[in-house]
C-alpha cells in the first residue's frame, strides 16, 4: 500500500501539474472502494442528508449525524486523506459553538482537516 497521502503531498501534485483525484463517500464499503482505487481525497459531504437520508436541505445535516458518517468513511480508508464537510449549524451558533463542535469532532472521528462552507 501507499503511503498515507498528506497536505503537503497534494500540494506538491499541484506544483508539479499532477491530477488530483477526489471523490466523495459516505459509507464504508464505497470509502473502501475508492480508497483501493487510489484515490487521494475521500470527501465526507453535507448533501448525505439529502442522498442518503432524504432530508430536503443539506444545511439540516447535523454534527451528530456527519460524525457517523465520517466514522463509518475512516474505517474504510487507509491511504487517501478525508476531508469532513462542517455542517452549517455550529457554524451559525457562533465561533464557541463552532470551537466546541469542531473539537468534539475531530476527537471522535481522529481526523485533522475540518472543511467549513458558508452561503
Amino acid at each position: 500500500m501507499a503511503d498515507k497521502v498528506t497536505i503537503p503531498q497534494l500540494h506538491r501534485m499541484k506544483r508539479e501539474g499532477r491530477k488530483i483525484v477526489g471523490v466523495v463517500a459516505w459509507d464504508y464499503q464505497i470509502a473502501q472502494i475508492v480508497d483501493r482505487a487510489g484515490v487521494d481525497i475521500v470527501s465526507v459531504g453535507d448533501t448525505v442528508g439529502i442522498n442518503l437520508w432524504g432530508q430536503p436541505n443539506p444545511l439540516e445535516i447535523t454534527m451528530e449525524q456527519m460524525i457517523v458518517v465520517t466514522q463509518a468513511v475512516r474505517r474504510g480508508v487507509k491511504r487517501a486523506l478525508v476531508s469532513v464537510d462542517f455542517p452549517y449549524g455550529p457554524l451559525q451558533e457562533g465561533v464557541d459553538s463552532a470551537v466546541r463542535a469542531a473539537i468534539r469532532r475531530a476527537a471522535r472521528t481522529a481526523l485533522s482537516t475540518p472543511s467549513c462552507n458558508g452561503p
